[in-house]
């Protein structure tokens, strides 16, 4: 198991790397097809997701630690998800929740690039 957890941590990585400009430039497209109102809502509700969302996970681990670290990848686009749903609720802006569940997913890569960063510089 241990063996698989190593291997899916770069290769997780590698696919958020790669999926986030395309999932941005998705955001900018949407935000262009909708009303002044929702557009102007759009691109900076969706570029938190992948920023809130290994927050918010860091959160629930401190507070439930025996959460298994192969349900992360589960949860971040479900919390992707459910933060494009209240964002759209409190600003009234429409929902993509295949958009928002990919950049939870992204924001596992995000927290993996941080963890990268700490253990290299020390």
């Amino acid at each position: 198991m241990k063996t698989l957890h190593k291997l899916l941590k770069p290769l997780l990585l590698i696919i958020a790397i790669i999926a986030l400009p395309a999932m941005i430039l998705a955001a900018d497209a949407a935000a262009t097809t909708t009303d002044i109102a929702t557009a102007t809502a759009l691109p900076w509700q969706l570029a938190l997701i992948p920023i809130l969302t290994p927050i918010i996970i860091a959160g629930v681990k401190l507070l439930a630690p025996k959460i298994p670290s192969a349900l992360i990848p589960i949860l971040a686009p479900i919390l992707g998800a459910a933060l494009d749903i209240i964002g759209s609720l409190s600003t009234g802006a429409a929902t993509n929740i295949w958009l928002a569940a990919g950049l939870g997913l992204a924001g596992v890569g995000v927290r993996e690039i941080v963890d990268q960063l700490k253990t290299a510089t020390g």
